[in-house]
């Protein structure tokens, strides 16, 4: 009821439902089914509302479930970790959202492999992508502050060739020559930047 609410434009009404639907499945202790309520409460807080503090209450709740359900290292955990990022981003907070879309990673590389072509892989180096891109519309405020080692740090990982390669495996070819082309002009940029990248 509370999905179809929102898509009939009614949020309100959606979180009441969703928050009579989680007193339902705690009182018969089903900690799955709350956390996917949770996941749709906090995005109707999120994308919705715009209440980001609540979003990421919800997000906190999910994350505190989805660790007690299967450990640290599942993929439920990477995607609830990916939903923060997002948030973080939606905020303009930018660096915590990077650290949360790694911490996905890091978590699905343990749950999945090193491959970057997986599904969940991809979709959340795209996520890493997405802050980057955001974050760098306010590259020459960064660089010209202290910030220029975090970008020559960030440059020297090869996150900005991973990020392209996931765009280009999905078929996004003008996404990953835009990454490849910002990576050309943040070396050109950078003057003590190695030149072996």
């Amino acid at each position: 009821i509370g999905v179809l609410r929102v898509e009939n434009g009614e949020p309100d009404l959606a979180i009441d439902a969703i928050l009579e639907a989680l007193k339902i499945q705690k009182a018969r202790r089903d900690p799955r089914s709350m956390a996917r309520s949770l996941h749709v409460l906090a995005d109707i807080y999120g994308r919705h509302l715009k209440e980001y503090d609540l979003a990421m209450s919800c997000y906190q709740d999910v994350q505190h479930i989805e660790r007690r359900l299967y450990g640290p290292d599942h993929p439920e955990n990477a995607h609830t970790l990916n939903r923060m990022g997002r948030v973080h981003a939606s905020r303009s907070q930018f660096y915590e959202a990077m650290e949360k879309h790694q911490q996905a990673l890091k978590v699905l590389k343990a749950c999945v492999g090193e491959d970057p072509n997986h599904p969940a892989v991809s979709q959340t180096l795209i996520f890493i992508g997405e802050v980057y891109y955001q974050e760098r519309n306010s590259l020459d405020t960064i660089i010209s502050n202290s910030g220029k080692d975090d970008y020559t740090s960030f440059l020297q990982t090869g996150m900005i060739d991973i990020i392209a390669h996931a765009h280009d495996s999905r078929g996004n070819y003008k996404k990953a020559l835009g990454f490849l082309e910002e990576k050309l002009q943040l070396i050109s940029s950078v003057k003590d930047f190695p030149q072996d990248h």
